[in-house]
C-alpha cells in the first residue's frame, strides 16, 4: 500500500559540501523546525542538477516530501516562474 506524500516548507538550503543544508520542520503547520542535511540521492531531478553547478555555499530555496509517518521521501527543488530563468542562469 502506498503511503500519502505531503509537502513540508519551502525553506532555504545551502550546498556544504556533498550536502544541502537547511532548517525545515517536517511536521504539519510547521511547528519545530530542525537543522536538516541531505544527500543527493534524495533530491529530485531539478534539485540534483542544481547541486551539480553549484558552488559551496550557494542557496536554494527548497521543499520536503514527507510520508504520514513524517518520514523524508525526496527533497525538491522550489521553483519560482517567475525567477526560474534567474535560478538556471546562475547554476549555468
Amino acid at each position: 500500500m502506498n503511503k500519502a506524500v505531503f509537502p513540508r516548507g519551502p525553506g532555504w538550503a545551502e550546498r556544504r559540501g556533498n550536502v544541502l543544508a537547511g532548517d525545515l520542520s517536517y511536521q504539519a503547520h510547521e511547528r519545530k523546525p530542525a537543522r536538516r542535511r541531505w544527500r543527493r540521492t534524495q533530491f529530485d531531478t531539478p534539485l540534483a542538477a542544481w547541486f551539480d553547478a553549484a558552488s559551496e555555499g550557494d542557496r536554494v530555496e527548497v521543499i520536503a516530501d514527507v510520508d504520514s509517518d513524517d518520514q523524508l521521501v525526496r527533497v525538491r527543488w522550489r521553483i519560482r516562474r517567475s525567477s526560474f530563468r534567474q535560478q538556471l542562469t546562475r547554476c549555468a
